[in-house]
């Protein structure tokens, strides 16, 4: 029977926390786990046809409300999505994506920080929002079919709210037969409201509840 050496052994037992580990495990790195299976670092070359699962990544540059990310289009970004930006362990603020690039992305402060942002802090992406990008209005604007970018789960009835850029158009809800783990779903639009209807490209958005 094959055993471990004794390097790999000493190499998978835990090790006491360490933010320079914690921020190198989130940016992936790179090198193997435990048990050889590979774990991802930079990525060079084209981007992948299919967005990146973790979108965390660090603030590049900020003034007192906005900020520069270091995750854009490559990483699944998209606007309107929701990180909590960190210093060590301190949460200091909520930021809202307000521009996406290529491998960068724009966000403006939610609330503001107990101590200014600074180049360096963690930008963690918020797990109980559901975000996506309507794809297609059909039925004369009855219904809009919302592409998340990656295969992800909406509760039965879920409803979103509709912008674009921060202005509020539109909520629609999730269709019976739609609820589940999938990339595209159809929604109800429920109402329209402010200048104009409700258009491709637009961002749709669920918050999960919390417990």
């Amino acid at each position: 029977m094959n055993r471990p050496s004794t390097t790999a052994a000493k190499l998978c037992r835990p090790v006491p926390f360490a933010p320079g580990l914690l921020l190198a495990l989130l940016l992936g790195l790179g090198g193997a786990g435990c048990n050889g299976t590979p774990v991802a670092g930079p990525r060079e070359g084209p981007p992948p046809s299919q967005p990146v699962l973790s979108m965390n990544g660090l603030v590049l540059r900020a003034d007192e409300s906005v900020l520069d990310l270091s995750v854009g289009d490559d990483h699944g970004v998209l606007p309107g999505m929701r990180f909590d930006v960190y210093r060590e362990r301190q949460r200091l603020a909520q930021v809202r994506v307000v521009e996406v690039m290529r491998r960068r992305s724009a966000a403006r402060a939610l609330t503001k920080p107990p101590v200014p942002f600074e180049a360096g802090d963690l930008a963690m992406r918020d797990r109980t929002q559901v975000i996506g990008q309507i794809i297609q209005v059909v039925r004369g604007g009855q219904e809009v079919l919302i592409d998340f970018r990656e295969p992800t789960y909406v509760p039965a009835r879920a409803e979103f709210d509709i912008t674009y850029g921060e202005t509020h158009v539109g909520r629609a809800r999730l269709r019976p037969d739609e609820s589940g783990r999938q990339r595209t779903v159809l929604a109800l639009v429920l109402r329209t409201e402010g200048p104009r209807p409700v258009r491709v490209g637009d961002v749709a958005e669920y918050i999960e509840p919390m417990d």
